[in-house]
């Protein structure tokens, strides 16, 4: 009997590769405004409302001249880059060529990216004026206060409220939460009742549109304070803001290149060029909500 088998037992690996669990899309880009520019900054021209009228009380009566407020804002972008090298011993060694794999983890490292270009301008500074050097801060008036709870219904409304004294349009309006901003609103009897809303929530377990927001779940939204508690959930509407990307003149975005100095190791780059502003203060505002 032969007593040495066991030198020919082998590990099985299997070819396919598992991407484990990962932000794969953006949608709050799919609610804003989207330009691509090419220069070093693009500037947006505004126009606001004529600041009065004339009565007019005789016949040939002299002409006054009404005013009307001219606006601009500026737009920029900066350069980002995610590289990924694959060494020719490592893939000497390695069951399956991750290139495409790779290629796919960086674009969707472009689309977070992306989107939190846009969460960080809902309260940034945005620069405005003849040659874009004039700094406007985001429109404190504009939050709805934490006071210790969630996100409820009386915040939504007061969300509301501000946007309608704006004279805001009524469609396009969109609020950001995260899953424990939608858990409080699932527990609210106004929302999943079939008595207060046409569409049963609780059937999906999720909500689209309430109040005449249309809800965007993502887990990116920033807090008040680093590692704090209180989630900053934005609501605006979708010319509020602006999402901008840079034309790359000298190559695609993706390329996949040999390094002769590195032993001609194969790169992966994703090269893009990203940008965000907020384009207008009353049509964008913050909800503060505690998560516990």
């Amino acid at each position: 009997m032969s007593t040495t088998p066991n030198n020919w037992y082998i590990d099985e690996f299997n070819t396919n590769i598992m991407f484990l669990a990962a932000q794969t899309e953006a949608p709050i880009l799919d609610a804003v405004l989207m330009e691509e520019m090419s220069g070093r900054s693009d500037f947006f021209d505004q126009l606001g409302i004529v600041d009065g009228s004339t009565d007019i009380t005789a016949r040939n009566q002299a002409t006054t001249v009404n005013n009307i407020a001219h606006y601009r804002r500026k737009g920029s972008v900066s350069a980002k880059s995610v590289a990924l090298w694959l060494d020719r011993i490592d893939s000497l060694k390695m069951a399956v060529n991750p290139t495409s794999a790779y290629v796919r983890r960086a674009a969707e490292r472009k689309l977070y990216d992306s989107q939190q270009a846009v969460i960080d301008a809902f309260t940034s500074t945005a620069y405005t004026g003849e040659d874009g050097t004039t700094s406007t801060a985001y429109d404190t008036t504009m939050t709805v206060a934490a006071s210790g709870t969630g996100l409820s219904v009386a915040k939504l409304r007061s969300a509301k409220r501000k946007l309608d004294a704006k004279y805001v349009p009524k469609t396009d309006r969109y609020v950001a939460v995260t899953s424990a901003q939608m858990d409080n609103m699932l527990g609210t009897t106004e929302v999943t009742s079939i008595d207060y809303n046409t569409v049963r929530a609780l059937v999906y377990g999720e909500i689209d549109t309430f109040l005449g927001f249309k809800f965007i779940q993502t887990e990116q939204l920033n807090t008040t304070i680093s590692g704090g508690s209180t989630r900053q959930c934005p609501y605006w509407h979708k010319e509020g803001m602006l999402f901008l990307t840079g034309k790359d003149k000298l190559a695609p975005e993706t390329t996949i290149d040999r390094l002769p100095g590195n032993n001609s190791l194969q790169q992966i780059q994703h090269f893009y060029f990203i940008g965000a502003t907020r384009m207008e203060e009353p049509k964008v505002g913050i909800i503060e909500c505690v998560e516990s």
